[in-house]
């Protein structure tokens, strides 16, 4: 058996600042993220994994409170690994955001705010249903 966490530590300026999340149990074709903010000083990435040895077709869709927002779908090299910076996507507003792959995926979504002097990750809900 295997534990496995991510943990992220940054010096914000006065002293250290961190978060840190559960690992995944199991690549799934759905991820669920909540909980996302560009607004008030928030910043908000989404990190996906695409941990198969082949393409994987990758489609992100934000629900913000104006409705939902397509992202363009985009192919992921094989066992890579990518960033969304959510902040320059969509400008300042509210979102929880849905990212789908043709392959198994992973994702999660973190988010840092006060000049990243604070920060919280997450690694949503995993499903194989849409």
């Amino acid at each position: 058996p295997v534990i496995a966490e991510r943990s992220m530590y940054w010096n914000n300026g006065t002293g250290k600042a961190g978060h840190d999340t559960i690992g995944v149990k199991q690549t799934r074709y759905n991820c669920y993220l909540a909980e996302g903010c560009t607004n008030y000083g928030f910043e908000t990435f989404v990190l996906i994994c695409n941990p198969n040895p082949e393409e994987n077709n990758i489609q992100v869709t934000y629900m913000t409170p104006a409705g939902y927002i397509p992202h363009d779908n985009f192919n992921m090299a094989p066992n890579t690994r990518c960033t969304i910076n959510v902040n320059e996507v969509l400008g300042p507003t509210d979102v929880s955001i849905q990212v789908t792959g043709n392959r198994p995926i992973s994702a999660e979504r973190a988010m840092y705010w006060n000049s990243r002097g604070g920060g919280h990750d997450s690694i949503g809900h995993l499903s194989n249903f849409l």
